[in-house]
C-alpha cells in the first residue's frame, strides 16, 4: 500500500501545480446526490490560481531570502521523489509527457453510503473534475501502474454503461489471489470529459449514471435545502463555494449509532440545539476590485433555536466600540451570550442524564450558595450581563510565553458581583492577592517564589465600571484598564482598520476582527525559540536551516492582512459575511 500511497501523493501535488483553462457549461454538483454530507466547489481553478498569485501572501514566496530558505526542504523532497523513481523503475518525464491539466470546475465531496444490515454505513470521498481526453490523463494513469508492484498493489477494470472504471486493489500477500474478493481501495473513471475518483464502487457509478442520465433522483444542485443554503450568500463572482448539509450528517449519525444508544445522542442533540440546524453554505471571492477577498455565508434552521444555541444571541443592540480595543490586538471577538439560558440547560442535561447524580448535583448547589450566601439564579446570574468580548495580544519581547487572552463581560450589578466574589474567595480561600492599579483592584492568583519570572505573570480579573475583565496574565488585564482609562492606542485610531470596517455595514451583534501580521510576529518568534531550544543536527537540520529564515520584519509585508466578520440573525437562520484586506 506505501506504493499506492506515493502514487496518489504524486497525483495531488501534480494536479495543485497546473494551470486550468476556464469551462463553465457543466456545473459537477448536477452528478452528486441529494443528500450529499458536504463539498467544497472550485469554480474556475485557472481563475483562482491567477488571482492567488496577486496576493502578497503568494508573493512572500518569491521574496529571495525566502527561496534561498525554502531551498534546503525543496532539494530533500526531490530527493525523495528520485528515490521513489529508482526504486520503481521509472522516470517522471515519462510519466508526465504532455500530461496537461483537467480545465474549469473542480468538486470534492462526502457522501453517505447505505451500508447492507448488519453492515454500518460509511462516508465515501469523490473527487469530480474536468479533464478533457487530450489532456493525456488516461495515458498518465496507465503508466503509473505499469510498474507498480504486484505484491503491493493490482488494477481490475469494468465495463459500466460504456465507461471504463478502474479498481486499485491492494494485493499484500502477492499471490494470484481472485482479484473479484480483494477488498476495493481507490477506483476511478473517465466519462463525458470529467475525471472521477472515489474511494466507493457504487458511488463512482452514480455519478457515472448520472452523466448518462439514467438516474432521475434529484441531484445536489436540484436540491431545496442546498438552493434554499446558497441563495442566501450568492456572490456574482465567486471563486469557490463551501456547503454543508447538517441534516444529511445528522442522519447517516443516527444510522451508524446503535438503537441502544440513540436516546443519548438524541437528548445530547437537542440539549445542544443542533437539530434545528438544516445547512451552511458559504460563497468566496478570492480577490475583488479593490484587492479585497470577500465571502458571504448562511446557517439555515428550522424554527427558532433551542437548547444551548439559544444563550447565543447573535441579535443584539450592542455593537462594538472600537475605542475600547488596543490598537496592537492581534484578534478581537464580541458576541452576546446568555448565561441564564447556560445555567437552565445545565440544569436540565444534568437532569435528563442521571436523575440520581442529578439529585446530588443539586445538593452540592444548594450547599455552595449557602456558603457565598447568594443564589445562583437569583442573585449571581443577574449580576452579569451577557455582552462578552475576547482580546488577544503579544506581550513584549515576543516570545513562547507571550500570548495572551483577555475576556471582559458586562455587568448589570457590578457591586453585588464584587461582594460575592470577595466572599467566595474568604470562603474557598482562593490563592488571590489584590492590589490596586489605577484605582481599580486586581485580583491576581498567588504564584510560588519558586516558579520562573515567565510564569510570575499570573491570570487575574478586576472589576472595572460595569464590567468583569479576566486574563490570562496580569499584564493583560493591566493593558486593557489603560485602554478604558485614556483611550488612546485604540482600535479604532488605524487607518487601515477605519478603511476596512467600512466595507461591513452594520458590524454589530457577532464581530471578529483577525490581524494575521500581529499573529505572524508571534508565531515567527516562536519557531525562533523552539528550533533553538530544539539545537542544531538530526533529522530536522536535514530539512531545515532556520537561520536562513527571513525576518518577521520583512515578511510581514506580505503577510499583514486583516479580516473582519460580522453575523446577524435572520427570519430562517444566520447570515455571516467577511472582508479581508491585503494591503
Amino acid at each position: 500500500m506505501k506504493n499506492v500511497v506515493s502514487i496518489f501523493a504524486l497525483f495531488i501535488v501534480l494536479f495543485s501545480s497546473f494551470s486550468l483553462s476556464a469551462n463553465e457549461e457543466v456545473n459537477q454538483l448536477q452528478y452528486l446526490p441529494s443528500d450529499t454530507l458536504m463539498c467544497f466547489t472550485v469554480e474556475n481553478f485557472s481563475k483562482l490560481r491567477q488571482e492567488y498569485r496577486q496576493l502578497p501572501f503568494a508573493k512572500a514566496f518569491q521574496d529571495e531570502q525566502m527561496k534561498k530558505f525554502l531551498a534546503k526542504p525543496k532539494e530533500k523532497l526531490l530527493s525523495l521523489f528520485r528515490e521513489w523513481e529508482e526504486a520503481n523503475e521509472v522516470s517522471s518525464k515519462e510519466y508526465l509527457g504532455n500530461l496537461s491539466a483537467p480545465s474549469g470546475q473542480v468538486v470534492m465531496a462526502l457522501t453517505g453510503v447505505q451500508g447492507t444490515p448488519p453492515e454500518m454505513p460509511q462516508i465515501d470521498f469523490v473527487v469530480i473534475m474536468e479533464a478533457k481526453d487530450d489532456n493525456g490523463w488516461k495515458e498518465f494513469l496507465e503508466k503509473l501502474w505499469e510498474n507498480a508492484p504486484q505484491e503491493e498493489v493490482v488494477k481490475l477494470e469494468e465495463d459500466f454503461m460504456g465507461t471504463t472504471i478502474v479498481y486499485v486493489k491492494p494485493n499484500p500477500e502477492g499471490e494470484n489471489t481472485d482479484l473479484e474478493e480483494l477488498p476495493i481501495s481507490p477506483c476511478y473513471s473517465f466519462c463525458q470529459g470529467s475525471f472521477i475518483m472515489s474511494s466507493n464502487e457504487s458511488t463512482l457509478k452514480e455519478v457515472v449514471a448520472r452523466m448518462h442520465e439514467e438516474i432521475d433522483a434529484p441531484s445536489l444542485l436540484d436540491s431545496e435545502i442546498y438552493q434554499q443554503t446558497m441563495l442566501k450568500c450568492h456572490l456574482e463572482d465567486s471563486d469557490s463555494i463551501v456547503f454543508i448539509n447538517f441534516s444529511a450528517i445528522m442522519d447517516t449519525v443516527r444510522e451508524m449509532v446503535p438503537e441502544e444508544s440513540m436516546g443519548m445522542v438524541e437528548m445530547v442533540t437537542d440539549w445542544l440545539g443542533v437539530n434545528q440546524l438544516q445547512a451552511l453554505g458559504q460563497d468566496i471571492e478570492l480577490l475583488t476590485d479593490n484587492g479585497q477577498s470577500l465571502s458571504k455565508g448562511f446557517v439555515l434552521m428550522s424554527g427558532e433555536p433551542k437548547g444551548l444555541m439559544e444563550a447565543i444571541q447573535i441579535s443584539s443592540s450592542s455593537s462594538p466600540n472600537f475605542e475600547n480595543v488596543p490598537a496592537d490586538a492581534g484578534e478581537y471577538f464580541l458576541m452576546h451570550f446568555d448565561l441564564g439560558i447556560f445555567w437552565r440547560e445545565i440544569n436540565v442535561l444534568v437532569e435528563n442524564l442521571d436523575p440520581q447524580g442529578n439529585m446530588q448535583f443539586q445538593a452540592q448547589v444548594e450547599q455552595m450558595e449557602q456558603q457565598l450566601e447568594c443564589s445562583i439564579s437569583e442573585d449571581l446570574i443577574p449580576s452579569l450581563g451577557n455582552r462578552w468580548e475576547v482580546y488577544k495580544d503579544y506581550k513584549k519581547p515576543l516570545s513562547l510565553m507571550s500570548e495572551r487572552s483577555t475576556i471582559s463581560l458586562s455587568l448589570n450589578q457590578p457591586e453585588k458581583l464584587r461582594e460575592i466574589l470577595d466572599r467566595a474567595i474568604a470562603v474557598f480561600q482562593a490563592p488571590f492577592q489584590i492590589e490596586e492599579y489605577m484605582e481599580v483592584s486586581v485580583y491576581s492568583m498567588m504564584m510560588g517564589q519558586n516558579m520562573p519570572p515567565e510564569f510570575q505573570d499570573a491570570p487575574a480579573f478586576a472589576i472595572h465600571n460595569n464590567q468583569l475583565i479576566f486574563s490570562s496574565k496580569k499584564s493583560g488585564l493591566q493593558k486593557l484598564v489603560r485602554m478604558l482609562k485614556n483611550k488612546k492606542n485604540s482600535l479604532a485610531s488605524k487607518t487601515r482598520f477605519k478603511n476596512l470596517i467600512k466595507q461591513v455595514p452594520g458590524s454589530k451583534d457577532f464581530f471578529h476582527y483577525v490581524s494575521l501580521g500581529d499573529q505572524f510576529d508571534y508565531l515567527a518568534a516562536v519557531m525562533g525559540e523552539v528550533m533553538g531550544m530544539m539545537g542544531q543536527g538530526g533529522e530536522i537540520e536535514e530539512w531545515l536551516d532556520w537561520s536562513l529564515f527571513p525576518s518577521a520584519k520583512k515578511l510581514k509585508k506580505f503577510l499583514s492582512s486583516a479580516t473582519v466578520t460580522r453575523a446577524m440573525r435572520v427570519e430562517d437562520g444566520y447570515f455571516f459575511e467577511s472582508h479581508s484586506s491585503w494591503k
